[in-house]
């Protein structure tokens, strides 16, 4: 009878282990930083949008150490308790991490090459002296990761980083001709501190692509060893084409493996003249294995779901479409009622979650209006015409006391010949935090919102 007990509550434990085992992701970001001097921008940016890809992802687990969050020790515990000993070998896993990435002496003596250790820095990172030397406490070093990240028991890990471990402090950093615009904040995600040795650089640039299939996980790192990557405050460039590319594959149902993108982030990034390229490292099989990604489908996407959400709990705005459904190259008018001085900003959702900027716009920029608005009036010379993706469509108004652009602060778009359209821009996820934000201030301000579902058939 004892044995019989003991081999129902071993299954009873060995059930529950099962259940509780899923599809997890650990989010990790710093942009600001117990040493203030050293803060980036637009990290909280870059954890948001990897939420977006998670979900993307159909990963429903997701962890965020944000900011102060992010110590060292939190981190270190958290992939204990949350990713090696939360889930199994069938379990899909993503690591995340933005921040500064910077070089520190080598200690134990196993880089004979340049004398340096690559690391992650966390919230907590403070200068110190050792055996001489200037260096970092509360940092995670390549190997103390590279060990961490074997013990995780999932077959199917992805890890992805965003920093950069070598970089030329004094170089000027600029985006010319590229979706985010002129006026955003760049700094690179190098972190040079007071008293560091001479960066070390490998006498060969890192691989493009390394695959060696000893490695337990596949990673995509930001840049190589003599390359930097850079944050805005639009969010790091790496993490946008990350969002991007995943985006475009499940809207369009394209087979997307990490090999694949590698190689469309790559381009992405090229395509905004920035000089580094995201490096694809580990295992083979695990590189070429295509991501799980749920199909975009009308009311179930990220924007769809945040913006009409939000709208639900604002005052209402009265907003008029010219007719209740559209058949393609079918003309659009839109129009907005309003008797107030106020900042008007209308998106629309399509069926794949592609959320465009209608107003303001190229003919009107500026978001400020005083009276009722039509679009698109006399001045804009453009027609809105329906268009594929076919399938229900929201289209959104918000009216706010406090100045809010979501064209100066959205995307362009690329065209394939690699010119920008700029005629509309796309919501990014600096200004849907701008209308979180200011919904949810105490300050006296106000928004209000209104909202209409278009029906677009072939």
């Amino acid at each position: 009878m004892q044995k019989i007990i003991r081999f129902l509550l071993l299954m009873i434990t060995v059930g529950s282990t099962q259940t509780m085992a899923a599809d997890r992701a650990l989010l990790v970001g710093v942009g600001k930083y117990h040493l203030a001097k050293y803060n980036l921008p637009g990290i909280d940016l870059d954890l948001a949008m990897m939420q977006q890809t998670a979900a993307l992802m159909g990963i429903k687990e997701v962890k965020v150490l944000k900011d102060e969050q992010a110590t060292f020790n939190r981190v270190i515990n958290t992939i204990n308790r949350f990713l090696i000993n939360g889930v199994q070998k069938n379990d899909r896993v993503l690591f995340y991490y933005s921040g500064h990435g910077t070089q520190v002496p080598d200690f134990s003596g196993d880089e004979h090459q340049d004398g340096v250790d690559e690391v992650l820095t966390m919230y907590d990172m403070t200068l110190t002296t050792r055996q001489g030397k200037k260096t970092l406490r509360n940092v995670l070093l390549d190997d103390e990761l590279n060990a961490l990240l074997k013990r995780i028991p999932s077959k199917n890990l992805l890890v992805l980083i965003d920093a950069c471990h070598s970089g030329t402090a004094t170089r000027e950093i600029r985006l010319p001709h590229s979706i985010l615009g002129d006026d955003v904040q760049i700094k690179s995600k190098f972190l040079q501190y007071a008293g560091m040795q001479s960066k070390g650089i490998a006498n060969n640039s890192t691989p493009i692509i390394e695959l060696n299939n000893n490695i337990p996980y596949v990673a995509i790192a930001s840049a190589g060893d003599t390359e930097e990557s850079i944050a805005t405050s639009k969010g790091s460039l790496f993490t946008l084409a990350v969002l991007h590319t995943i985006k475009k594959a499940a809207q369009t149902q394209q087979i997307l493996s990490p090999k694949d993108l590698q190689q469309q982030v790559a381009t992405f990034i090229k395509h905004e003249n920035q000089p580094f390229t995201p490096r694809l490292r580990g295992n083979a099989q695990l590189a070429n294995r295509a991501l799980q990604l749920k199909p975009a489908k009308a009311k179930q996407g990220n924007n769809w779901q945040r913006l009409l959400a939000l709208s639900h709990n604002m005052a209402p705005l009265t907003v008029l479409i010219n007719q209740g459904q559209y058949q393609l190259g079918d003309a659009l008018e839109v129009s907005i009622l309003n008797n107030q001085a106020a900042y008007l900003n209308v998106i629309n959702i399509d069926a794949n979650d592609q959320a465009t900027v209608l107003y303001p716009n190229q003919f009107h920029p500026d978001a400020f209006v005083q009276s009722n608005v039509r679009i698109p009036s006399q001045q804009m010379a453009f027609e809105l015409v329906a268009q594929k993706p076919t399938g229900q469509s929201l289209l959104i108004a918000f009216l706010s006391s406090k100045a809010i652009n979501l064209y100066k602060t959205g995307l362009a778009t690329r065209l394939p010949g690699g010119g920008l359209d700029n005629l509309f821009h796309q919501v990014s996820e600096q200004g849907l935090a701008e209308i979180e934000a200011l919904h949810n201030s105490t300050d006296g301000s106000w928004i209000k919102s209104g909202r209409i579902v278009t029906h677009i058939t072939p």
